[in-house]
């Protein structure tokens, strides 16, 4: 005989902590929302990890929460990778290592010169806009 007994329909509700509340979470937010990509992001981003996989980069497309992602990493033998992350809203990481033996101004003319690069690829922004 199960010794147990079913709860009562006069027992009090469990007691509430400010602790207990926060570490509380409604079932309806414990999983994330599915993301939905849109067609033309997800298809730019396609189209950008196939022609930068045609130039010899190993490319990696991962689908997160967020949407999706694109990694592309160069490499040359003797020389350390570098990556470049690009989701799909447009928004880009490159990753590099610098020549720490280069002179200052080396580097910051290298620097100078990918920064450059990246801003003549960047959409014009009209003023005003974020």
């Amino acid at each position: 005989m199960d010794s147990r007994k079913a709860p009562s329909a006069d027992a009090a509700p469990p007691v509430s902590s400010p602790v207990r509340d926060l570490l509380t979470v409604p079932a309806a937010e414990t999983a994330p929302a599915a993301h939905v990509h849109e067609p033309a992001h997800a298809e730019w981003i396609r189209a950008v990890a196939a022609g930068l996989s045609a130039a010899g980069l190993a490319t990696v497309l991962t689908d997160t929460t967020a949407g999706l992602d694109l990694t592309a990493t160069a490499s040359q033998p003797g020389r350390r990778g570098a990556e470049v992350i690009i989701d799909e809203d447009g928004y880009a990481e490159l990753r590099w290592w610098t020549d720490q033996a280069a002179t200052p101004a080396a580097a910051s003319a290298a620097l100078a010169r990918v920064l450059a690069a990246a801003l003549a690829a960047t959409p014009i922004v009209p003023d005003g806009a974020p």
